[in-house]
């Protein structure tokens, strides 16, 4: 029954669109309807540095069995809810038991309730319904599958192969599964080394216990001192530097975080329909420890959080778990690695940390009145959790609404506005995405006011494109690069006319500053590069595209544009040099690049018939 009510909740938003990183991972796939004979090359997502081809298998699997319906797609997301959700009955009723041995019963109802309260928690349609976050929810399976498999061969009254066997299992098969999903399935050991500072303290038969010392030691230390001793050496490019190209320093992103975990802590404890949401990227980014002054007190919550999760772990050992569980699920997204700001499906397992603590916390009471109130407070609070999850899924039930609710919960959100703007201008309602994106002073906001004035006049008026615009960002965002890149197009296909040159020192204001992504200098070299060639700059043009072949030598495409443009300027022998070394970089590349190399060779058969 509580699974019949999860998937109705729930079913009201399957109709939703794609969203941000769906654009880029599920939106090629349902492009191709079928699954392709060269599929291995989808398998593979740049999203992550271990390519998470687990749940990309996931999403090749719909595509095989489903199509390009995409409901069905996110109703595989609802049932992954299930499926871990029973997994994690599995662990909270273990989890119970240990801190309550004489009542098996009461472990089973208080587990029931602390699944039903995080199946139904409002915090979690940012996760289900944004479909490419099946990734999350893979990870979590497989995570809660280890620590769920480790329990029980902690508990077990007998050690034997069995075991042992299942006990080491847990990493050695749950952890590949997990990482390969998404890379915070690599906190499995870090949670497990929670289970055993609290409720396993002193649970299970010395050998067993020798041996998940031994496990930690190899999973949670050995991986521990190798990635720090990396840090160390490599601390400059692999976090100092991308902080920056984010627009914060590591010290601003850890300041920040303070107060987004104490945010994420509110939302799980009393979530609120106006404080959640799938936009959070108007947060103030805080800059000192008293600017804002939230800073500092939220340095002191979760220092004096972390203090009593610690000091409880013998006393009340179930709250001190399920607090410690919420702070190792944070390690990875919520500290160092740089990062977007704030997401809530970063509290999809770390949640229930929370979830285990208050109910146990309540289970564990000795005022007589709670004690007989608690059933009812569980019901009570779970029918709220119940009306307000439902009241959120019905905004990803189209576009408008999920935009429009955004914008009404963070109205000083860019994202939410440049989404309904995005919205509008495709309806052709000009008037009603220029007055969306009136009160956001930010440079992606004055690109994309120039492209939706674009689309509606068909011209852009002489000195419209102001260089000084790139002033009001440090490092330049990808909403503003997707908006030069529209721009781009628009002028390129001639279905806008401005001044190409002004746009073209635009193009080069932006590359001189730094990027959040890697990807976006090249796609605006690229597009400088065919600006060059439209204003007839033939060198230069050339110039740019040898630049963009340094950044990425292992990438064909500018090669293959290299060698129509030498064509097309009469330097052949240059050319046929450049299609030679295309050629070459595509037999290696996993991308099918036939037809593209096939149109260049067209064009050189086509020039040596001429001569």
């Amino acid at each position: 029954m509580l699974f019949f009510l999860v998937i109705g909740v729930y079913s009201v938003g399957i109709g939703g669109p794609l969203v941000f990183d769906d654009y880029g991972t599920i939106q090629p796939l349902l492009n191709l309807g079928l699954v392709p004979h060269d599929w291995r090359a989808y398998v593979i997502s740049p999203t992550g540095p271990l390519g998470r081809p687990i749940s990309m298998l996931s999403f090749l699997a719909n595509l095989h069995w489903t199509g390009d319906k995409l409901w069905l797609w996110k109703l595989t997301n609802i049932t992954l809810h299930c499926v871990i959700g029973l997994l994690l009955l599995g662990v909270g009723r273990r989890l119970f038991l240990i801190a309550n041995p004489g009542s098996p019963r009461d472990a089973e109802i208080f587990a029931f309730i602390t699944m039903a309260l995080w199946l139904l928690h409002p915090l979690h349609p940012s996760t289900v319904l944004y479909t490419v976050q099946r990734m999350t929810q893979l990870s979590a399976l497989f995570t809660v599958a280890g620590i769920l498999a480790y329990l029980i061969a902690r508990t077990r009254k007998v050690d034997n192969f069995a075991t042992r066997a299942l006990l080491w299992g847990s990493c050695l098969v749950c952890l590949p599964l997990a990482a390969l999903s998404k890379e915070s399935g690599l906190l499995l050991p870090a949670y497990l080394a929670v289970l055993e500072l609290t409720v396993l303290h002193e649970v299970g038969l010395p050998g067993v216990r020798r041996h998940s010392r031994v496990l930690l030691l190899f999973f949670l230390v050995v991986p521990v001192a190798i990635g720090g001793s990396y840090l160390a050496t490599h601390f400059s490019e692999a976090i100092l530097q991308p902080h920056l190209r984010r627009g914060f320093s590591l010290w601003e992103r850890l300041l920040t975080e303070s107060r987004v975990v104490i945010h994420y802590l509110g939302l799980i404890i009393a979530p609120s329909r106006r404080a959640l949401g799938f936009f959070h990227d108007d947060i103030t980014l805080s800059t000192g420890l008293l600017a804002p002054l939230s800073t500092l007190g939220a340095i002191i919550g979760l220092a004096s959080l972390l203090v009593g999760g610690w000091w409880l772990r013998f006393r009340l050992p179930l709250v001190s778990c399920g607090i410690l569980w919420f702070f190792a699920g944070h390690l990875m997204e919520s500290t160092i690695i740089p990062l977007e700001l704030m997401f809530e499906h970063r509290n999809y397992l770390p949640s229930f940390g929370i979830i285990v603590s208050l109910v146990g916390a309540m289970t564990l009471s000795s005022i007589a009145p709670l004690r007989r109130l608690r059933t009812t407070i569980a019901i009570a609070v779970l029918t709220l959790f119940t009306a307000v999850t439902y009241s959120i899924t019905r905004d990803w039930r189209d576009e408008l609404s999920l935009y429009t609710a955004g914008i009404e919960a963070h109205p000083r959100s860019p994202i939410a506005s440049s989404q309904l703007a995005e919205f509008y201008t495709v309806k052709k309602r000009y008037s009603d995405a220029l007055t969306t994106l009136a009160a956001i002073p930010d440079t992606g906001a004055t690109i994309q006011r120039w492209y939706i004035a674009c689309k509606r006049d068909g011209r852009i008026p002489d000195n419209t494109f102001d260089v000084a615009v790139l002033a009001l960002e440090n490092s330049l965002s990808t909403y503003s690069v997707s908006g030069m890149v529209e721009l781009a197009n628009l002028g390129l296909d001639d279905h806008c006319r401005f001044q190409h040159e002004q746009f073209l020192e635009l193009l080069d204001g932006a590359l001189a500053l730094p990027m959040r992504l890697k990807d976006n200098r090249q796609k605006l070299l690229l597009y400088a590069a065919h600006f060059e060639w439209k204003l007839k700059r033939f060198d230069s043009a050339i110039e740019r595209l040898e630049r963009l072949r340094e950044l990425i030598p292992e990438e064909p495409v500018p090669l293959l544009l290299m060698s129509e443009w030498l064509l097309e300027v009469g330097d052949i022998t240059r050319g046929r040099q450049s299609l030679r070394h295309a050629e070459h970089l595509a037999a290696k590349s996993r991308k099918d690049y036939s037809k593209t190399l096939q149109s260049v060779r067209d064009l050189y058969s086509a020039k040596g018939t001429k001569s």
